[in-house]
């Protein structure tokens, strides 16, 4: 065998490519029963060397056994002295190898090195032609399969938000024990006494363990740990205890702070009993039985049912809470105000009734019954996530207005941002029922009132608590005659908000309380994923199309399940997050976790910025900030308030804006990552949750 050598580069092309193949040797045994080859066969090594053989079988054979056994052999040239035997060859092995048809070539005679480094370029730049035509296939595949993941993405949000208006539970119970006689009891696997419960889990966005009390006439006096302990390093990365005379009969929430899933990895749920007196020790079980079901496996069983709530916490958590009223009358009420009709905008509206028909005071909203056509106004006062009991007061001013029929909506914020005014119009034109949701999610109520009638509260009866934020819309219909004398009023809307056990804790060195003894600092947080709709990219869809298409990918992106929100930095670009009408008046701080995800990632510039002023340009603003000669570390303007900090990478950081005096109104936030170090390989940022102090002394009406 002799041996001819391969320049680099012909030798690192034809390595990483995959078109060249040779049957086995059954096969190619049976073109010559005779056992010699009328060919010659050229084997490129991983060295970057041709091996050529026209010995018969035996050399053949060996260098067939080559091809079959995997010593990184590379690639096969057949010199073929018959073009009859290079068909039926070619032939053989497109049977058995469809998928790979083989690179034949024939030569004609004895070739000499040069010819067969000639026909191995020709045979690669034709390899690397074909895979950069299935390279641009695969590219619009996935192209293609990323689109129907957004969609995807978007069906799984539609539904989780249908699971949570119908009541329905998000948590979801990721690890399981059989309860039966052979586990309970003393000795038995779930005796807390004698072990403690150690089950593997995937810790990514535990946030809640939950234990049922199903038997509590056990008598016990202890303590029962949870804790979450990584199976990597062995650390307890969070931990929590109840005294068992707080393990009340029902369920018992056991509180973790967010586990970050960027280094805690898989992780072992350990529940440990730590007994402190003589007394019966009662029974962990981990079950997927509904808890009124438990019992019924075994009636005698001291035990405890447990599930693992992943993200969310769902709207049941909030039943039986105590609540709180908010209230909104007035120019408080009014916001940035809108009026339109079914004849037009307000301008022709105007033109119409000769005068304007909607007005605003320190009380109540008017809006004139003009005859023919029906009024209304869309107000920016935003009503909050979890909102309950929506109501609106409304009166008739004067006693020969006759009928009227008043229509009140909640409009979904993502419907009053980005869908056509007309079209959310359209539908509330052609409302006839007297409670319903529209197809949008239009919540509303209709009813109809005499000028004699005093003055009425309408409530939003369809639906549950609010899902996202929702603007309020007041329409007046008039029936019959009689329509110039009076004005509808819209006096004063109202919603219950559930109060939390630790809604209000307060942050470190403040104070501050209410006349009735309960401190006036409140702190509202924001769960990414139920605000997931709203969440947008700073420079509107147009530019983000445009990076999607550069990156492969969205620079921002909220993970529904683990609750964080993501956004990618960007060459010498603000790669930002913009949440609207979110942080409500009288907020007096405003925090944000960070992380940038990845341990090799460069330093990066993460800003917190609430937006005072709504009707500004906020790209704008946050460049002029972010890149302007007195860009500073934190400030405060008309416009906005700000933090810009740098933050390494794997270290958790929280940014704290606190605000010079409490915001008005409703304001904006965005959540940025400014890119000054130029390296945006690493990828993501992540936020991992705001929160916003509010001083409920200095809230205006409604906030």
């Amino acid at each position: 065998m002799t041996g001819v050598r391969v320049s680099r580069q012909a030798s690192s092309a034809l390595f990483s490519s995959a078109g060249f193949i040779v049957g086995d040797k059954a096969s190619v045994r049976q073109l010559d029963k005779a056992g010699t080859i009328p060919f010659d066969i050229f084997l490129i090594t991983p060295e970057g060397v041709i091996v050529t053989t026209d010995a018969p079988k035996q050399a053949v054979d060996d260098a067939i056994e080559l091809t079959v056994l995997p010593v990184g052999l590379r690639g096969v040239l057949l010199g073929w002295r018959s073009q009859k035997l290079a068909d039926a060859f070619g032939s053989l092995i497109a049977k058995t190898k469809p998928h790979m048809p083989p690179k034949v070539h024939v030569f004609k005679g004895r070739p000499g090195a040069a010819a067969v480094m000639g026909q191995l370029m020709n045979i690669v730049t034709a390899v690397h032609q074909d895979t950069v035509q299935q390279l641009a296939a695969r590219e619009e595949e996935v192209a293609g399969l990323r689109e129907s993941k957004q969609s995807l993405l978007l069906g799984v949000e539609r539904a989780r938000r249908m699971m949570a208006a119908l009541g329905c539970d998000s948590r979801r119970i990721v690890a399981t024990i059989p309860h039966s006689a052979d586990t309970a009891g003393p000795g038995g696997d779930l005796d807390c006494s004698a072990l403690s419960q150690i089950l593997p889990v995937d810790s990514v966005g535990i946030t809640v363990v939950s234990l049922y009390v199903a038997d509590r006439k056990v008598t016990a006096s202890g303590v029962l740990r949870c804790s979450l302990v990584s199976c990597q390093s062995g650390t307890v990365v969070a931990t929590t205890a109840k005294e068992f005379s707080d393990l009340k009969a029902g369920w018992t929430d056991f509180t973790f702070p967010y586990v970050h899933d960027d280094y805690l990895g898989d992780a072992e749920l350990r529940l440990a009993w730590e007994q402190t007196s003589d007394g019966d020790a009662p029974l962990v079980a981990l079950s997927d039985i509904l808890p009124d079901r438990f019992g019924g496996v075994d009636g005698t069983a001291r035990s405890l049912a447990l599930k693992i709530a992943k993200g969310l916490i769902d709207p049941a958590h909030y039943a039986g809470q105590p609540k709180e009223q908010h209230a909104v009358s007035g120019f408080s009420l009014a916001g940035t105000i809108t009026g339109f009709s079914d004849i037009g905008d307000h301008a022709a509206l105007i033109e119409k009734a000769g005068f304007d028909p909607v007005s605003v005071s320190d009380d109540w909203i008017e809006t004139r019954a003009v005859k023919g056509c029906v009024t209304g106004v869309v107000t920016d006062t935003c009503v909050p996530i979890g909102a309950q009991s929506v109501s609106v007061q409304v009166s008739i001013n004067h006693a020969k207005i006759g009928l009227v029929d008043y229509l009140f909506a909640l409009l979904p914020m993502d419907v009053y941002r980005n869908g056509a005014p007309s079209d959310w119009q359209s539908e509330l034109f052609a409302v006839r029922d007297t409670d319903g949701i529209t197809a949008t999610g239009i919540r509303y109520c209709v009813r109809t009132l005499h000028s004699k009638d005093a003055p009425l509260w309408m409530t939003l009866n369809a639906g549950g608590a609010t899902t996202q934020p929702c603007v309020p819309v007041m329409m007046v219909r008039p029936i019959g005659d009689g329509m110039d004398y009076g004005r509808c009023r819209w006096q004063k809307l109202v919603w219950d908000m559930p109060v939390e056990d630790d809604s209000f804790r307060l942050f470190g060195g403040m104070t501050g309380l209410n006349e009735d003894g309960r401190p006036s600092l409140q702190v509202s947080s924001i769960r990414f994923p139920e605000v997931s709709s709203q969440i947008s990219f700073l420079y509107g869809r147009e530019k983000l199309d445009n990076y999607i298409s550069k990156l492969g990918f969205s620079p921002v992106m909220v993970n529904d399940e683990l609750g964080y929100l993501q956004t990618h930095p960007i060459q010498n670009d603000i790669s930002a997050a913009f949440i609207p009408y979110c942080v409500p008046g009288g907020t007096t701080k405003v925090s944000a976790s960070a992380r940038t995800a990845h341990p090799a990632a460069p330093a990066s510039h993460y800003m917190v910025m609430v937006v005072k002023d709504t009707t500004a340009d906020v790209g704008e603003l946050v460049r002029q900030i972010a890149f302007g000669d007195a860009a500073e570390n934190c400030g405060e303007t008309d416009s906005a308030s700000w933090v810009i900090e740098e933050i390494p990478a794997a270290v958790d950081k929280e940014l704290s804006l606190t605000l010079d005096k409490p915001l008005v109104r409703t304001g904006h936030v965005v959540l940025a990552v400014v890119n000054t170090k130029g390296d945006t390989s690493f990828g993501w940022c992540r936020w991992y949750g705001l929160q916003m102090v509010l001083d409920k002394s200095q809230m205006t009406a409604g906030e």
